[in-house]
């Protein structure tokens, strides 16, 4: 077990805080446009204010036509899937205001659906450092949808950059404040350039969460196994109290499939957050 004291004091509201790593310098947030988007946003405050991170706010909308049928449903509800350009440029404007007036640098684009499409092409033009999604924005989007069918996972499969998984219980995975201790366990990686970065996102996390990081022992490769994560590692992040356990993606389509889907499930049963890094 290793221990790096990350800690430091919160930044006050609506100060600037000089960034002390390079590695997450804008973080990209997709939204519903339900309740549940509101949540994200108040997720992501303290996250981007400790990093000195901008936040780029995205949030689909439809054309006259109704959406294509595999990004149907994604982050939203039946109910909300034919959003017009002008409500989701309101619901953006919105939660622009409410970042801002918090003291965090963002901008926002409304994007034609499906949201997985934009997701990826938001990753691909203009590359963020880390995307945030959540647990809970998942279980709203799931119905009468398999795992392996979900955008999510077309996501979790194709993105070239680190998406965070987090919750939106009463209480974030993610400890918040000094004092605080950032328990980190990283699957094993298939090289030490991705085992490196692995631990530069753990510590820079562990940095503006102003929390102690413990780095605990080691799962086992990604690249292994199929179903369920093995018990060892699920003994492992309940018996150590996990906050955040790391995931290195194979390469090999597949095996990265295979991968997601049995680590996307962690954060929806109440586990701990996860990082995918690519």
């Amino acid at each position: 077990m290793a221990i790096l004291d990350m800690r430091r004091a919160p930044a006050a509201v609506g100060s600037e805080t000089p960034n002390l790593s390079n590695t997450i310098r804008r973080v990209l947030l997709p939204l519903d446009g339900t309740r549940h988007g509101d949540w994200v946003v108040e997720r992501a405050i303290p996250l981007a204010r400790a990093l000195n991170a901008e936040v780029e706010l995205i949030r689909a909308y439809t054309a006259d036509h109704p959406p294509h049928a595999h990004g149907r449903r994604i982050f939203t509800r039946r109910r909300e899937e034919r959003e017009p350009l002008h409500a989701a440029s309101l619901y953006l404007a919105r939660l622009e205001g409410v970042l801002r007036a918090r003291g965090v640098r963002t901008f926002s684009r409304a994007v034609q659906w499906p949201m997985a499409d934009a997701i990826l092409d938001a990753a691909e033009t203009n590359p963020p450092d880390l995307i945030y999604l959540t647990a809970g924005l998942w279980r709203e989007s799931e119905t009468r949808r398999s795992a392996g069918e979900h955008p999510l996972i077309e996501v979790l499969n194709q993105s070239r950059v680190p998406v965070l998984l987090d919750d939106t219980a009463e209480a974030s995975a993610l400890p918040y404040g000094v004092g605080a201790e950032l328990r980190v366990v990283i699957v094993a990686c298939d090289d030490e350039a991705r085992s490196a970065r692995s631990g530069e996102y753990a510590a820079t996390l562990a940095r503006a969460l102003g929390a102690r990081l413990t780095l605990l022992p080691a799962g086992r490769s990604a690249d292994t196994g199929e179903g369920e994560p093995d018990g060892a590692l699920l003994e492992t992040l309940a018996r150590e109290r996990a906050n955040l356990l790391v995931v290195c993606l194979p390469r090999a389509l597949e095996q990265r499939r295979a991968a997601v889907e049995r680590f996307v499930r962690l954060p929806r049963a109440g586990g701990p957050a996860v990082l995918f890094m690519p």
